[in-house]
């Protein structure tokens, strides 16, 4: 998951320790993730990261919000929607985090393979909607993206 500057990395066990004692100490209960969002998650049940399937979610780049791309099942959509609201992936901060992460790929002053280890997210929505550096007087920024769409 996303990891903003005022959060830390920790392990998360996915399946609560508290419903699934059996998993506590099996590795593929494991994920990496923010210490927000681990917070958040709790006993919550939310979409486990490794079975996302493709182009469920994207980036309203405009605005850093977390969107769906691809209408699934009643329950995968419920899940969808129930994890984007327990995680909070579309607050301030974490808005905030990928609209600065474009930026700062907007204006060259970081690279691709950079975004892409920093970003993951916005790597794959950069490469998804085929978002280039442009070299001009007035550097691309989200202000200008705004103005274009």
């Amino acid at each position: 998951c996303e990891i903003t500057p005022s959060s830390s990395a920790e392990i998360d066990h996915f399946h609560p320790k508290s419903r699934y004692r059996q998993e506590a100490y099996e590795w593929d209960n494991l994920r990496l993730c923010s210490s927000n969002i681990n917070k958040r998650k709790r006993d919550n049940d939310v979409l486990d990261p490794f079975d996302v399937r493709d182009f469920t979610f994207g980036i309203m780049l405009a605005t850093g919000r977390v969107i769906k791309l691809t209408k699934y099942d009643s329950a995968y959509e419920a899940l969808c929607d129930k994890t984007v609201k327990v995680l909070g992936l579309n607050e301030h901060a974490y808005t905030k985090m990928r609209n600065d992460m474009l930026d700062e790929y907007l204006r060259g002053e970081i690279s691709m393979s950079n975004l892409q280890k920093r970003n993951p997210f916005v790597y794959s929505e950069v490469q998804r909607l085929h978002v280039r550096q442009v070299a001009t007087a007035a550097p691309l920024t989200i202000e200008r993206l705004r103005e274009e769409i």
